[in-house]
């Protein structure tokens, strides 16, 4: 049954009820049954009615029925991933309620769903960089194995070698575990003492001789984090910058609610701005080197600092060394 159709009918039955009623009411104020002839002008006056009743039933559900028309026509859009918002100055609040939740759901559906495809396109890009780099360690595990066992090479070659391939594939086992680990959400945070957990954590990163460490955060400068999962975004970004820095400095600071992560290294090359939140994304082609790179550190810490609500920012107009801001994600 059409929505016209309907309201067509409810106004027809409740026309047809009023004029029941009022016979009904009529009896009571008389006190008698009404007259042939008194009844003849209700029907009549009754019929006369029916036809503007239906006119203005048909219109007022011809107004309705366009407005949920254009209602369903957003359902239907949105389920076929079309999730642009669409501004309403429909004047009922029903009805402009209606407008502005399905603009919310659309929004949040598409970011559900270009995260998920994202997700999907991540982890398709990692299973196959994961198994090409595990590739080329197990050829020359079985390399050095032939010539183990047909006396090819001295045994404590063999077992230095083994252990050198061995231990890259266990590098390359724990930047996967890490990495989904990084992915799920949920966990508690606190309010952590930052310069505490700093310091702590660059006790824990080599540093060459000739770099310096240049720590100027408040002591009572504090931050909303889960506690493992900051140490694990600064330990990353420092490591990095450890890895990129051969001579200058590293510094910790603040602006405002940020903390910004500075060091005068190699710096990031602006045509891997776009795919930093990718693993095994790095500065180099290859994973096969001694410096791992930008790869499944920064993505990382980046999955960490979404988690809790916070974002990385790299600072793409800086010439020398990187520059990457820890900053409170916008509502």
């Amino acid at each position: 049954m059409s929505f016209k159709f309907f309201l067509i009918s409810v106004y027809t039955l409740a026309s047809l009820m009023i004029a029941a009623f009022s016979a009904f009411m009529t009896y009571l104020i008389i006190g008698e049954p009404i007259g042939m002839k008194m009844f003849s002008k209700i029907s009549l006056s009754v019929v006369l009615a029916m036809p503007m009743i239906g006119f203005i039933s048909y219109r007022i559900g011809s107004y309705f029925f366009s407005k949920f028309e254009d209602i369903t026509k957003r359902l239907d859009a949105v389920s076929n991933e079309d999730f642009e918002r669409v501004e309403s100055d429909e004047k009922i609040d029903e009805l402009a309620h209606i407008h502005h939740s399905i603009n919310r759901v659309a929004t949040r559906l598409s970011e559900v769903i270009n995260n998920l495809k994202h997700h999907n396109k991540t982890m398709a890009n990692m299973s196959v960089s994961f198994a090409h780099d595990v590739k080329t360690p197990l050829m020359i595990i079985d390399g050095y194995l032939e010539e183990l066992q047909d006396g090819l090479i001295e045994t404590s070659t063999a077992v230095e070698k083994l252990k050198h391939e061995s231990g890259y594939i266990n590098d390359l086992s724990s930047d996967m575990l890490e990495y989904l680990g990084s992915l799920q959400s949920g966990r508690a945070r606190e309010e952590l003492m930052v310069k505490q957990y700093v310091q702590e954590c660059i006790e824990l990163i080599p540093i060459s001789p000739n770099v310096r460490w240049d720590i100027t955060i408040p002591d009572d400068f504090t931050i909303l984090f889960n506690p493992m999962d900051f140490k694990k975004v600064c330990i990353n970004l420092l490591h990095n910058s450890t890895k990129f820095t051969e001579e200058g400095e590293i510094s910790l600071y603040c602006i405002g609610d940020s903390i910004v992560f500075e060091d005068t290294g190699i710096g990031i090359d602006p045509s891997l701005l776009d795919q930093i939140r990718d693993p095994f994304i790095t500065a180099d082609a290859s994973k096969n080197r001694q410096k791992s790179g930008l790869g499944v550190g920064l993505s990382i810490a980046i999955n960490l600092a979404h988690n809790n609500g916070y974002k990385l920012q790299v600072d793409s107009e800086r010439l020398h060394g990187s520059r990457i801001l820890l900053a409170k994600a916008s509502a």
